[in-house]
């Protein structure tokens, strides 16, 4: 199965495991799959299925997510209604036709029980108008399921990674921006359709549409949210928030590390954050230079080893359409994009990219790392003997006690 449609089937089956999860909430209820930590507590049923006699999924894309929905609500066709910018050619829902601007939906007024919309409000800029559209073709004391990221419009951590998907999104061509015959004069499309209509086309110019896409994006927070809603006539019954404790942190039981951390400076930052997320009786495994930061015999081989793996672009230097966006390859464009370069101009980048290597021992490591609850395991050295490893290279195992 190729990538897209694995994560097309991945996302559908989320979609409807989450609504169904909505739908069917009680007191005691508990998704295994996708867990939620729901506000306010003491909430029994937010949702009257009884009362869903017809349903609007507003930008529905090709309409699968949506025919599932109504599917389960046990709606015919002609009670299911897809509406989005550009015709859907799916014979389980009926099409409606969505303004270019959101500003008008082609439904008669006080129309349906249930309205929903899928990570699509961050891509409205007008959302009053749309709110108000919606509004317009909800029946008095109907529902709005609205799935969104809970993220300020502002140069964040969040937003950096929410930006970051983005991207990624766009160059493996998944989720909202796969090739449909159905989709293809969506927006999202056209972004891809003038992205990657050469795949020569440089990166600069890959990058440049993917900026500008990606600052056509308006993030709001859940209470941003709420106050525009609350001002066209809603009410607030529940929130769902993923994870029981709203983050990811206790999240997996084995982290791996391969020759990596000697590239980072605040090694204290990182640390903290890998033990928040590993589980208490985790593990660390880490592969990484027996080496300390100085004028030595080990860290002059290893600066070569680093330069002749830049000149050669190889390993970690290497060309790779997945990596384009690292550091290691943003160095190697500005060294190379004339081959014709000075060896003055690349040593001077060969230079300023080893400087920025933070070498530490084995014993440094495991000081810092015990310092944040891991205890050492075992390490493996290469070389029986201890010989035969110029690069000093070692793997540890660490497993997290405290926290």
């Amino acid at each position: 199965m190729s990538l897209d449609k694995w994560e097309d089937n991945s996302r559908i089956n989320r979609r409807l495991k989450d609504l169904q999860a909505i739908f069917e909430f009680n007191g005691d209820n508990k998704s295994s799959n996708h867990p939620f930590r729901v506000t306010p507590t003491g909430l029994q049923q937010i949702i009257d299925r009884q009362k869903i006699k017809s349903y609007f999924d507003f930008k529905c894309g090709d309409g699968t997510i949506t025919a599932g929905i109504g599917a389960y609500l046990g709606l015919i066709k002609e009670k299911i209604f897809g509406g989005d910018v550009y015709e859907v050619q799916n014979n389980a829902i009926t099409f409606v036709k969505v303004n270019e601007n959101q500003s008008t939906i082609n439904l008669p007024s006080n129309h349906v029980d249930l309205i929903t919309s899928f990570v699509t409000f961050h891509h409205i800029s007008q959302i009053k108008q749309t709110l108000t559209e919606l509004v317009r073709i909800l029946r008095p004391g109907g529902y709005l399921i609205l799935g969104e990221h809970d993220c300020k419009n502002e140069y964040s951590l969040s937003a950096k990674y929410l930006n970051f998907v983005h991207a990624i999104m766009m160059i493996a061509r998944v989720g909202e921006f796969a090739d449909s015959p159905n989709d293809h004069d969506r927006k999202n499309q056209h972004v891809l359709n003038n992205d990657y209509e050469d795949d020569t086309d440089s990166w600069t110019k890959q990058k440049s549409r993917i900026i500008e896409y990606i600052k056509s994006i308006y993030y709001r927070t859940c209470d941003e949210l709420q106050q525009q809603f609350e001002s066209v006539g809603f009410h607030l019954c529940a929130t769902f928030y993923y994870g029981f404790d709203g983050s990811t942190s206790n999240h997996v039981d084995l982290i791996t590390s391969f020759v990596t951390f000697h590239h980072i400076s605040q090694i204290k930052q990182t640390l903290t954050e890998l033990v928040r997320i590993l589980r208490p009786g985790g593990y660390l495994i880490l592969r990484e230079h027996d080496c300390k930061k100085e004028y030595s015999l080990s860290a002059k081989y290893l600066n070569f080893v680093h330069a002749i793996m830049m000149i050669a672009r190889v390993g970690e230097f290497a060309h790779s359409s997945n990596d384009h966006d690292s550091k290691n390859q943003h160095v190697l464009s500005n060294d190379y994009e004339n081959d014709t370069d000075s060896w003055t101009k690349q040593k001077s980048r060969i230079i300023e990219y080893i400087e920025s290597i933070c070498y530490r021992t084995c014993d440094e490591l495991q000081q810092q790392l015990e310092s944040v609850g891991f205890h050492l395991c075992a390490t493996f050295y290469y070389g029986v003997d201890g010989s035969s490893n110029p690069q000093k290279l070692f793997y540890a195992v660490y497993q997290l006690d405290r926290k």
